[in-house]
């Protein structure tokens, strides 16, 4: 079973690719938005930042963001939790 530990919300700016002819004067005024996720932080590193995002059982849905996206990192709850069997 998984301990699920730090439970982070994870504010980073997003990639932008847009396949459209648009003026060059209005794309330079573009900028990365700032996305935010939720989960359980898995690692950080110099790297990038993995969170589970869904747990069941010994299975995760999960995410990575590179680290050199990341703005902040803020913690939900740092404690662990019991997570019941799922039948």
């Amino acid at each position: 079973m998984f301990d699920e530990g730090t439970l982070v919300v994870v504010y980073w700016r997003d990639a932008v690719q847009v396949e459209n002819w648009t003026p060059i004067q209005f794309i330079a005024s573009i900028r990365p938005p700032l996305a935010k996720s939720v989960g359980w932080l898995l690692n950080q590193d110099n790297n990038c930042v993995t969170l589970l995002t869904s747990v069941v059982g010994e299975e995760a849905s999960y995410q990575i963001i590179p680290a050199g996206m990341v703005e902040k990192i803020e913690t939900i709850r740092d404690d662990e939790i019991e997570v019941p069997e799922i039948e």
